[in-house]
């Protein structure tokens, strides 16, 4: 993966660091684009599933399936191999 230089940061932040906490906020709740929500609008937010415990639960069920069936067959493809290399050398 090809990192990226770390050169000057692109936000100038001398500007935040200048203002009061109050202006902050004040500048914050101007901004018509980053108003806080309502609680009419909470409640009828629909509701983030946890990703990573689907995650964690899809990939372990995965593996169980793809890992039980890939068993089953590297023991037949084992067994074959085992049968052509007893039989001997054929003649076609």
């Amino acid at each position: 993966m090809k990192r990226t230089a770390k050169g000057k940061p692109k936000i100038d932040w001398s500007r935040v660091d200048a203002m009061t906490e109050a202006e902050r906020h004040a500048a914050a709740m101007a901004d018509p684009d980053a108003r806080p929500m309502t609680d009419a609008e909470w409640a009828r937010a629909p509701r983030v599933p946890q990703v990573s415990i689907i995650r964690r639960a899809l990939r372990l069920a995965f593996q169980g399936l793809v890992g039980s069936a890939f068993l089953r067959q590297h023991r037949q493809h084992r067994l074959h191999l085992k049968c052509l290399c007893q039989s001997g050398p054929r003649m076609v």
